[in-house]
């Protein structure tokens, strides 16, 4: 992979990270009645984090990248506005109003607006 391209999508995934932890943050509670501390709740999440992403992540990501739509691989064009629609579209609830939204809701509507978006212009892949 283009080490450009492999740049750009580490970056991405970084702000797409932001965006759910901005939006998704289910230890806050817990810490603001002092069941945990920060670093406690830091350290859980992100255990928890890598267990959900390493044991679900292969299923869930097979489900919404081929077979939600039509059953084809997306190509780096859709990727990329996928995560960006995503990451736009989280960081604009969670800064303007506080509101929570659904993470999964948030990428399977990206998802399927890419697969609507793109033969109008031009997106190989779909």
């Amino acid at each position: 992979m283009d080490p450009l391209l492999f740049a750009a999508l580490l970056l991405i995934g970084f702000i797409v990270a932001f965006a759910i932890g901005s939006n998704d943050e289910a230890m806050a509670p817990a810490v603001g009645a002092r069941v945990f501390s920060v670093t406690t709740a830091v350290v859980l999440g992100g255990i928890l984090s890598i267990i959900g992403a390493v044991f679900f992540g292969g299923g869930v990501s097979e489900k919404v990248g081929s077979e939600l739509v039509s059953g084809n691989e997306m190509s780096i064009a859709m990727v990329f506005a996928i995560m960006i629609s995503m990451a736009i579209w989280l960081l604009l609830a969670s800064a303007s109003k506080g509101l929570p939204i659904s993470t999964t809701q948030c990428i399977v509507g990206a998802v399927i607006g890419v697969a609507i978006v793109a033969p109008f212009i031009g997106i190989e892949g779909w």
